[in-house]
Formats: structure tokens, C-alpha cells, sequence
């Protein structure tokens, strides 16, 4: 109580602290695969598909927890960590639109310069996000009984595509 007031605000300052590791992690992810554009959008993706997947409950109440709830120091931490990570996915789309690897993390500038980089990164983390929430829900559980549905790596290899697939309609506008 001393140092969080209460055991809600130790739940929230772990779950801002498990966020940042989820954004070093997308270091890693960019400083392993960045000179290999594709390789490194598909790994980018599988990243936030398992880490959501694994730590469900810390990404529910970072995106939908109220605000208010979170210090002003926690929603900074927050943002900044989001912004982090939102370069460098459009880092691996820009990368992939443009068939070489950026040397640089995507900057506010960049993606004004290139707004399409923006919006296929908008686009393909609410789907993968939408996936991963998803995955580590109950309805897999419904969904792996049915027969001849398909195993959820199949729909992971279509998640894959479907974001191939917007990165070119988007970089096909520039």
C-alpha cells in the first residue's frame, strides 16, 4: 500500500511494467530480423500474436482499462512504449512496400511523408491484435472440436497472408 496505494495499482504497475518487456521485445524482434523486410514482418507478427496470446489479461487492461485508472506517469510509459512499437511495425511494412530493409526506425515523419506506411500498420495490428485476442479466448477451445475446420496454425498462416495482403494494397497507393 505504501508504494501503490492499493493492490489494484500494483496489478496496473506490473501489467505497464509486462508491457514495456512487450515492447523490447519488438526490439529484439527488429534488431534480429531488420535487414530481411518479409522475415521480419512475419516475425513481428507471430511476436504480437504469442505475447498477446501468453499474457491475455496484462493486454486486456492496458487497452481497456480506463485512463483514469493509470497514473499520468504509467499512461506515458504506456504511450511510449505503443509508439515504439508502432514504428517498428511500420519499419517492417516499409521495409517489405519498399523490397529493401529501412536503416532507420520509422519517425513521425516518415509516415508523414508515407501515410499509406501508417494505415497498413494501423490495419494489420487491430487485425492481429483482434487474432490474438481471439486465439487466447474460449473460443478456440470451441473451434479446435469441430472437425475439418482447420488447425489454429492454419489460421495463423491466413492472418499471415491477409496481412501481406494489406501491406500491398497499401503500398500499392504510394
Amino acid at each position: 500500500n505504501y508504494h501503490f496505494k492499493s493492490r489494484e495499482g500494483l496489478i496496473r504497475e506490473a501489467a505497464v511494467t509486462s508491457y514495456e518487456e512487450y515492447g523490447r521485445g519488438f526490439v529484439k524482434v527488429w534488431e534480429q530480423l531488420g535487414h530481411a523486410p518479409r522475415e521480419h514482418f512475419a516475425a513481428a507478427l507471430k511476436y504480437q500474436v504469442d505475447w498477446t496470446v501468453s499474457h491475455g489479461a496484462i493486454m486486456h487492461l492496458i487497452t481497456n482499462g480506463k485512463a483514469e485508472d493509470f497514473t499520468s506517469e504509467q499512461r506515458e510509459r504506456i504511450a511510449t512504449s505503443l509508439l515504439q512499437n508502432v514504428s517498428l511495425l511500420t519499419t517492417a511494412i516499409g521495409g517489405v512496400v519498399d523490397g529493401e530493409a529501412w536503416d532507420h526506425v520509422a519517425t513521425p515523419a516518415d509516415v508523414a511523408r508515407r501515410p499509406e506506411l501508417g494505415y497498413a500498420a494501423g490495419a494489420v495490428s487491430w487485425m492481429v491484435s483482434g487474432h490474438a485476442a481471439w486465439k487466447a479466448g474460449p473460443l478456440v477451445q470451441v473451434t479446435q472440436g469441430i472437425p475439418e475446420s482447420g488447425s489454429i496454425n492454419n489460421v495463423d498462416q491466413q492472418l499471415l497472408a491477409m496481412a501481406f495482403a494489406i501491406v500491398r494494397y497499401f503500398g500499392d497507393k504510394s
